[in-house]
């Protein structure tokens, strides 16, 4: 039979979690906890709180920038395949290497300009 402060222990581990980062990455959370919790007075500020206070003020920008610097070349070649059946006529990913392979090709890239610097290419 568990007494009652085994049960409060149990239900207390079961809201965290580990987390795998870099080992910089890391090392900065800590040095900024160290400088947040350089004081004289109040409880200290534990990394719970302050990475939940960093991902309140993650902004929409910065989901993007993250979005954009996870595309691989494959990706953006896809991305500019998909544009291209869109805009010009379908072709399969075969037909649109050779499509790069061509002058018209640099032509349409200069034409679509905006619209692909918009999705990060």
């Amino acid at each position: 039979m568990k007494t009652i402060n085994e049960s409060k222990s149990k239900n207390k581990s079961d809201n965290y979690s580990s987390l795998r980062v870099k080992l910089a990455t890391k090392n900065n959370a800590m040095k900024i906890l160290e400088n947040v919790n350089k004081k004289d007075f109040g409880m200290k500020v534990s990394m719970d709180e302050l990475i939940n206070l960093s991902l309140k003020n993650v902004t929409k920008d910065d989901i993007e920038l993250l979005q954009k610097k996870s595309l691989r070349n494959k990706d953006r070649q896809n991305i500019v395949r998909q544009i291209y059946c869109r805009k010009v006529k379908k072709v399969t990913e075969d037909e649109f290497i050779g499509v790069t392979m061509k002058d018209g090709y640099f032509q349409f890239l200069k034409e679509n300009m905006i619209e692909l610097e918009k999705l990060g290419i």
